[in-house]
C-alpha cells in the first residue's frame, strides 16, 4: 500500500527539492556558463521535464529568466552587462509545476579587455575540461 501512495504522490505534487550543486563561470564579460545536478530522487515527484534559470543583476535588480528543457543541465547566458555581480537560481519543474529554488550563487562578468579569451570551465556530467572556442 505504501509504495502505491508513493507511486500516486510523484504524478500530483510538484518537486520539494532543488537542483544541486550550481555552479557558474564566467567565459565572456558578457557571458556565463551555469551548470547543476539533478534533483534528488526521492524529491522529484515525477519526472524533471524542465529548468528556469533566473539571474539577477546586482546593478539593476532585474530579475530575468531561460528555460532550459530536461535532461539539459546546463545554459549558457549571454548579452550580460560587463563588470557586473549576478545572483543565479535554479528551478526544476514536472508537468504539475515548479519546485524551490536551488541555493543562489554569486558570479561576476569581466570587465572587456583588448584581448578576448574565454577561460575553460568543467563539464558537470562527465567532469572534462571545456575549453571554449571565441
Amino acid at each position: 500500500m505504501l509504495m502505491v501512495i508513493k507511486l500516486l504522490l510523484q504524478y500530483i505534487l510538484d518537486p520539494d527539492g532543488a537542483p544541486q550543486n550550481l555552479t557558474a563561470v564566467n567565459k565572456t564579460s558578457t557571458s556565463i556558463l551555469v551548470t547543476w545536478d539533478e534533483v534528488p530522487n526521492d524529491r522529484r515527484h515525477g519526472p524533471i521535464l524542465k529548468y528556469e534559470v533566473d539571474y539577477t543583476s546586482t546593478a539593476s535588480y532585474v530579475t530575468n529568466s531561460k528555460e532550459v528543457q530536461a535532461p539539459t543541465q546546463y545554459l549558457e547566458i549571454d548579452g550580460l552587462e560587463q563588470n557586473t555581480n549576478y545572483t543565479i537560481t535554479v528551478m526544476a519543474s514536472t508537468s504539475k509545476g515548479y519546485g524551490p529554488a536551488s541555493e543562489p550563487i554569486f558570479v561576476d562578468t569581466d570587465q572587456d579587455s583588448k584581448y578576448s579569451f574565454a577561460r575553460p570551465c568543467i563539464d558537470a556530467s562527465t567532469g572534462k575540461v571545456i575549453f571554449p572556442v571565441l
